[in-house]
């Protein structure tokens, strides 16, 4: 008896000690307030629409000459299931190639692009991030999912 009373307390431990070390995404329901997106550029940074905070969307800040061209914003706020707060990604044409579509991600790094100023040798990515000390073992969300009449 003693040896089973053992072994339910170190289960119902190991359980307690499991679930209050799990780690948790900053802004997680995206309910803290959106600031500046400011994607990286060689050029340095610049606005180009809100993000949540702790997060990035994967807005483009384009090229400056003499000011910015080529933003594109493919994300923005709208309300949530349950919640105040959600985030609307989208894939949007850049603004000036407009072969060149920019896909819209959310991320905890800091997003990135490049290209020529004739839409060439298009480039992007996210740098950072949060470092997570292990391997996550649950991961939820809700989504909508649309698209055009055309889409396939």
């Amino acid at each position: 008896m003693k040896k089973i009373t053992l072994l339910i307390s170190g289960l119902v431990l190991s359980t307690i000690v499991s679930t209050t070390s799990a780690q948790q995404l900053p802004n997680n329901g995206f309910e803290d307030g959106w600031v500046d997106c400011n994607p990286w550029t060689s050029n340095g940074t610049t606005k180009v629409g809100k993000t949540p905070t702790s997060w990035t969307i994967s807005n483009v800040a384009g090229y400056k000459a003499g000011i910015w061209f080529g933003k594109t914003q493919v994300g923005e706020a709208t309300s949530g299931y349950e919640s105040t707060n959600a985030v609307k990604l989208y894939n949007s044409a850049n603004s000036i190639a407009k072969n060149q579509i920019v896909p819209g991600y959310v991320t905890t790094g800091t997003t990135w692009s490049t290209a020529d100023t004739s839409g060439g040798n298009a480039d992007g990515g996210t740098f950072g991030g949060i470092s997570f000390s292990y391997k996550p073992d649950a991961v939820s969300f809700c989504y909508t999912r649309s698209h055009s009449d055309n889409s396939t």
